[in-house]
């Protein structure tokens, strides 16, 4: 399937921009920001032997949504522009923007959107792992994304229901011909009559991926699952799976297929938890027979975990998503195995918006001014974010590879402090390229009013990639870790003040370096 590039583009920014005749007429609410700053570095360069030098940023922005009846519409656009006053750099300018537009054209039925992203990312993880406007601005790429999709919901009266989702991407890297281009659709149902007597669902995937004229992957994915209920507790399944990957120019196993069938039992102590056990008959040569089970556990709306095992053309297979969220607690915890590429890890990454902050528009200096929310998917104003975690992702590039990743993310309100925590881990064995990577590290912050308008914050980031090509043997190891203090002063309702000091260390094969800086900001929110 050919997709043009330019047409996901243009009607990607006609739905985002132009929206429709019912978010015209929606509730608007506006917002722009000015972020002005100051900054010292020893070592702006880089380098072992260090350069220092002042640097001076402004940042203006402005924020639109939008809330109709059908439609909602919501934008952000940020830009900085710094200037080095010591000439170690010309000047520099990054444009972000967000807009995203969702349009319900039969409520609870059929639902369009569209979304467009422009942001920065880091071109080559072994210059840098951690992203900086400062002193590692030469290491960033701007790279756009833009997405159509819709999904629709039909009811089967009391029987149960079908759901259908598609969507085709773009992700568009400036000032190279690393283009991914794509699309991906899952039609499902569902028996909603559970055990009385007879169940039954089923769900079919294809997912397509073009990151260069060379390369490119077609996956399918179909599961079925036949059930008998001997009462409210018991019955007995039949379940049914099968996938096909089809990667051009692979340099790994041939056979990246596997089918399987075989007898389950599914028992169900109460309507909120499953337990099932299965023994499957592989078809394919990748797998021989195994057993396999689900489980699933759904106490409150608040709180849930599914998990399953079985097997894929790769080996063993686990899928695991824990989500809990009190009123000052949040827990999410995930591990999942699936073909990406960086378009769609990131993709992927950001429609999972689990965050549990809604901060201020802008960098988040300062967590004491933040919200904590415990829903899964807030909605916020035009000077807001919501701040989510999740496993950083590649460099940006056109490989494919089997991502096998792990990701826990905590935030915690406690009287007058906020704590986030966040550690991941991802393996990426590749497919076109002969490497594999393990990419693991944290994200910690911790924020605490210590006056009326006066607050503190404390951050730790550590990130580690460990990279080995399998033709030569060679290993590379590359780690970057930050630590951070701010003291932040309220000036007003919506201005305030922030000092700051970074200490950068990083230790690789490429490059060994550290940085000191201070940070003076003023930000006003109008």
């Amino acid at each position: 399937m050919d997709i043009s590039m330019s047409n996901i583009r243009q009607v990607a920014f006609f739905f985002v921009t132009m929206s429709s005749a019912q978010a015209f007429s929606a509730q608007w609410d506006a917002s722009a920001s000015v972020i002005t700053m100051i900054e010292y570095s020893d070592n702006v360069e880089q380098t072992e032997r260090g350069e220092e030098d002042l640097i001076l940023s402004l940042t203006p922005g402005f924020g639109l949504t939008g809330k109709g009846k059908r439609a909602d519409l919501n934008l952000r656009y940020d830009v900085r522009g710094q200037h080095y006053v010591g000439n170690t750099k010309d000047h520099e300018f990054f444009h972000n923007f967000l807009g995203r537009f969702d349009y319900r054209a039969i409520p609870n039925r059929l639902n369009f959107n569209a979304e467009v992203v422009v942001e920065q990312e880091l071109e080559d993880l072994s210059r840098g792992l951690i992203p900086d406007y400062v002193t590692g601005s030469d290491n960033l790429i701007t790279v756009g994304r833009y997405r159509l999709g819709m999904d629709y919901l039909q009811p089967l009266a009391n029987y149960g229901q079908l759901s259908f989702l598609a969507g085709v991407f773009l992700t568009d890297e400036s000032g190279g011909n690393q283009d991914t281009k794509g699309y991906d659709f899952q039609i499902a149902g569902q028996d909603g009559s559970e055990f009385k007597q007879g169940l039954w669902n089923f769900s079919y995937s294809q997912g397509y991926q073009k990151p260069n004229d060379a390369e490119y992957s077609f996956t399918q994915l179909a599961d079925a699952t036949l059930g008998y209920g001997l009462n409210q507790h018991l019955a007995l399944m039949m379940n049914f799976f099968w996938e096909e990957n089809d990667i051009q120019e692979s340099v790994r196993q041939e056979n990246l297929d596997s089918a399987s069938w075989g007898p389950g039992l599914r028992f169900s102590p109460s309507d909120r938890t499953s337990f099932e056990i299965n023994y499957n008959f592989s078809l394919k040569e990748t797998n021989e027979d195994y057993w396999g089970g689900k489980l699933s556990w759904v106490p409150t709306s608040r709180t849930s975990l599914k998990a399953s095992y079985g097997k894929r053309f790769f080996g063993d297979a686990y899928d695991v998503q824990f989500n809990h969220r009190i009123k000052r607690l949040s827990n999410t915890l995930t591990y999942q195995e699936s073909i990406e590429s960086y378009s769609t890890e990131v993709y992927n990454a950001s429609t999972n918006n689990t965050g549990s902050l809604i901060c201020p528009a802008g960098p988040v200096l300062d967590l004491t001014q933040c919200e904590f929310s415990n829903e899964v998917n807030p909605d916020v104003a035009p000077d807001k974010q919501v701040i989510t975690f999740y496993t950083p992702p590649p460099a940006v590039g056109d490989e494919l590879y089997l991502s096998k990743a792990a990701n826990w993310s905590s935030t915690l309100r406690t009287g007058k402090s906020t704590y986030t925590l966040n550690l991941f881990y991802t393996q990426r064995l590749y497919f076109t390229e002969v490497k594999d990577e393990d990419d693991y590290g944290l994200n910690f912050n911790w924020g605490i009013k210590i006056g009326r308008k006066t607050g503190l914050q404390l951050g730790a980031q550590w990130r580690e990639l460990e990279e080995s090509l399998n033709d030569s043997g060679f290993v590379s190891d590359e780690t970057e870790q930050r630590y951070n203090i701010n003291l932040n002063h309220k000036l007003s309702a919506r201005s305030f003040m922030v000092l700051g000091y970074l200490y950068t260390e990083r230790d690789g094969s490429t490059s060994d370096y550290d940085e000191n800086r201070l940070q003076l900001s003023y930000q006003v929110v109008y």
